[in-house]
């Protein structure tokens, strides 16, 4: 019977996330004993004392199963206001923060909350997926700047030139995701001097990847500019942060009425972010802090600096030395392209992530998390795939 039903333009103007669907058909194939090493999704590990899993678990157990506040519960609001102020230099107030159901939904909410039919949002490719379904979702223009230079770094002459009259948002996702580019502050200040001259733009700034830089300078908050605190919405997360995707614990603060109208729409649809994952998050917020960086910096370096040589090995593939993250995002246009040699590769037992998905077709992501014996296998296969197809 639904087949005679008109479904919304809102739904027909999305696609499905290519990550998720990635995850879901590795799980299908491996049911059906296929031997997949899946580089499409990527989950850091982390490992907390005994004492500090013992105390999440227990603040998760105490959490009430009644209904909660819209914005968040107090003990995650007051440690979100702890963080950014003591990692970001940011100071915020109660009614600045909210808390939602993983960053994903803190960064789906704002868009939803300001963009309407024809309005424009600026984005850097390469980009996260998701940003371009929220956008296209509310009937809105993705402004995509696509990068010239190796690095894949963005200048502000062209973020000037992006903006219009009707820009609603800029996304800055520094570090930035899936290329790696983290800007330095005084990169970021000339942004913020752009953005100064245009009072109708609002800035997302996506920090989600903050603790993955593997550079010696401080990350800088776009906020922290002069003139961005009242113009920026930054949003951060314990998925990434602290490995706990699962408990879709997403944070964002920004100017007041902002913040307002996205309760608005939070109590309109989830009421709110689930109390025990809350509750888990105020734990890590206040007592892990970044105090697992160097540790984990220092591990995941040894992971990409093998990726990246590995792949470079490949003939035909280039890729760059990512400054932050966890992924490879190498071109490959001198192999196949990149729809065909990710599916390809995928019959040879590896998956990984079109970059046509990210804004930039002709590469490919790889996420480099997994044990480096994992990763040597990936490798090996890539390469024997690629030496196929030249005889």
């Amino acid at each position: 019977m639904w087949q005679g039903f008109q479904f919304s333009k809102r739904v027909e103007r999305l696609a499905s996330s290519p990550i998720h669907d990635a995850a879901a058909k590795s799980k299908v194939l491996r049911s059906t004993g296929k031997d997949i090493i899946n580089l499409a999704v990527a989950v850091p590990e982390f490992t907390y004392t005994a004492d500090l899993e013992r105390k999440t678990h227990e603040a998760m157990q105490q959490a009430t199963m009644n209904f909660g506040a819209v914005e968040g519960e107090p003990d995650a609001i007051n440690a979100v206001i702890q963080k950014f102020e003591r990692e970001n230099g940011l100071k915020y107030a109660a009614d600045q923060v909210i808390i939602c159901n993983g960053g994903k939904e803190v960064l789906s909410d704002a868009v939803q909350v300001l963009v309407d039919e024809g309005d424009e949002v600026i984005l850097f490719a390469p980009f996260w997926p998701s940003y371009l379904q929220f956008i296209l979702r509310e009937g809105g223009k993705p402004v995509i700047i696509t990068p010239t230079a190796p690095d894949f770094r963005i200048t502000p002459e062209q973020l000037e030139k992006a903006i219009t009259p009707r820009t609603k948002w800029f996304i800055f996702n520094n570090p930035q995701n899936p290329c790696g580019v983290v800007y330095k502050s005084q990169e970021i200040a000339a942004f913020a001097a752009v953005i100064a001259k245009h009072k109708h733009v609002a800035v997302m700034a996506d920090e989600c990847f903050e603790l993955f830089s593997y550079q010696p300078y401080k990350l800088a908050s776009f906020a922290s500019f002069p003139r961005m605190m009242d113009r920026t919405f930054t949003v951060n997360g314990i998925g990434k942060s602290y490995g706990k995707p699962g408990l879709r614990i997403g944070y964002g603060a920004g100017p007041k009425l902002l913040i307002d109208k996205m309760k608005v729409l939070q109590s309109s649809g989830p009421t709110h972010a689930n109390t025990p994952g809350q509750a888990a998050a105020a734990v890590m917020l206040s007592e892990v802090g970044q105090a697992h960086v160097p540790e984990l910096c220092a591990a995941l370096k040894i992971n990409r600096d093998y990726m990246i040589s590995a792949i470079n090995s490949i003939p035909g593939f280039q890729c760059h030395i990512p400054e932050s993250g966890y992924f490879a995002f190498p071109n490959v246009t001198n192999v196949l392209p990149s729809t065909e040699l990710q599916i390809y590769f995928l019959e040879q037992g590896v998956m990984c992530l079109d970059g046509k998905h990210c804004g930039l077709e002709g590469h490919l992501r790889f996420a480099y998390t997994q044990p480096l014996p994992v990763l040597e296998q990936a490798i090996m296969r890539m390469k024997q795939a690629v030496a196929a197809l030249k005889n």
